[in-house]
């Protein structure tokens, strides 16, 4: 057993996630399916990724207004992960999972940048703070039902959010 599933054993972390390729995980037994990806944290990738997650949602015969806000909320996490965690280092790798289940999508997004992250600081913007960044996280939780972050020092940091369908 190598040190990283030690370390998740010893903590029992709950997510049991994609941390590394290669790395197997559970989840639960009523999903449809679910698509892995791995995409550098280059703007230029932004665009065909936000599209391949519309076109995918469509495809799993969700309605095209769920996958738009679907292909938004893909689009301002990804977009985050590269501005703030990899501060635009276009080397980086954003794992990426989509889960379908019967009521709701999972979408999970896995990032090894920024070191020093407290999820606790993110919190959603108010509209009357309105600036010219900082409505990614505003846009993420208005348009999605559930999402929270988790950030473990060698694991990187987790950004899962749900949608019911």
């Amino acid at each position: 057993m190598n040190q990283l599933n030690k370390y998740l054993v010893q903590e029992n972390w709950e997510e049991k996630h994609l941390l590394i390729s290669g790395f197997d995980y559970e989840t639960k037994k009523d999903t449809k399916q679910k698509i892995r990806m791995q995409i550098l944290s280059n703007p230029k990738f932004l665009k065909p990724f936000r599209n391949f997650v519309y076109e995918l949602s469509i495809s799993y015969g969700i309605d095209p207004k769920i996958s738009f806000e679907l292909k938004i909320i893909a689009s301002e996490a990804v977009s985050n992960i590269i501005n703030h965690s990899y501060e635009n280092d276009s080397s980086g790798w954003i794992f990426f999972e989509y889960l379908f289940y019967n009521t709701y999508v999972e979408m999970r997004f896995r990032d090894f940048g920024k070191k020093n992250f407290n999820p606790k600081e993110l919190i959603p913007k108010d509209l009357s703070e309105i600036r010219d960044r900082g409505l990614g996280l505003y846009v993420i939780s208005k348009m999605s039902d559930y999402h929270y972050f988790k950030h473990i020092e060698d694991l990187g940091t987790l950004l899962v959010i749900k949608k019911r369908i």
